[in-house]
């Protein structure tokens, strides 16, 4: 959830939380495993470091420099600290810096990535996000930004990467191909949005589970370690 704290003029947001399930036929929405909370305290590999969050290292990925890495992935969590307050630590170090000139026009395949590797590393992660089934899922109430004329909201784009990740990780005879060629197409016309390189990232002509149909989707990108992970996910499922 997100929550705006006024106090002495300065604006406090709290961020994070499990996202939403959109059950067909039901009006209510009800909470999607905490597998999708990017604020979810469990360590993995992302970019050759070590991470507790989701959000910890999209925080870390804003920036350039080394130095400024590292004050993000350096924070640990507390004794007995909630994930949500390690992750406002990390969001909090986050603004700190200066952030990558290209990183706007990177940061859906950033935070695609950041998940596909927590998911990656952790099989009951997968297990629970596979128990959502076929339902659509919406982020919480997030942070938005205007890039290139276009408003954007986490709420949209977290949603959809859980969904995407979802169908990447189904054995093959459950994948819904009309739904994950949209979901490919949604980030890769964000991408195409502006024409720079994403720096950590390299274009690729084929995504993982439509490299398997022998479908291309021009202009789709990954970075190199987290495609060789997912594509493991799938002898792991299968």
């Amino acid at each position: 959830c997100k929550l705006k704290l006024y106090k002495t003029g300065l604006i406090f947001e709290i961020m994070g939380g499990p996202c939403r399930l959109h059950v067909e036929g039901q009006h209510r929405k009800s909470s999607a495993p905490p597998c999708t909370d990017n604020f979810q305290v469990r360590s993995f590999n992302f970019d050759g470091a070590e991470y507790f969050s989701c959000e910890q290292a999209y925080q870390a990925s804003k920036f350039s420099k080394k130095q400024d890495r590292e004050s993000i992935r350096q924070i640990r969590p507390l004794r007995d600290e909630t994930d949500s307050s390690h992750g406002m630590r990390c969001w909090s170090e986050g603004q700190r810096h200066e952030i990558r000139n290209d990183f706007d026009a990177c940061k859906i395949l950033i935070m695609l990535n950041v998940n596909r590797a927590k998911y990656s590393q952790h099989e009951d992660l997968r297990e629970e996000l596979l128990s959502t089934g076929n339902s659509t899922i919406s982020g919480s109430p997030s942070t938005s930004w205007r890039y290139n004329g276009q408003d954007h909201n986490w709420s949209k784009w977290n949603g959809l990467i859980q969904m995407i990740i979802r169908e990447e990780i189904k054995p093959p005879q459950e994948v819904q191909m009309e739904m994950i060629k949209e979901l490919y197409d949604e980030v890769d016309n964000y991408h195409r949005i502006d024409n720079r390189s994403c720096g950590i990232f390299s274009s690729l002509n084929e995504t993982p589970v439509l490299k398997e149909e022998g479908v291309g989707v021009e202009g789709a990108a990954e970075e190199k370690e987290t495609n060789s992970t997912i594509d493991s996910i799938g002898e792991k499922t299968n």
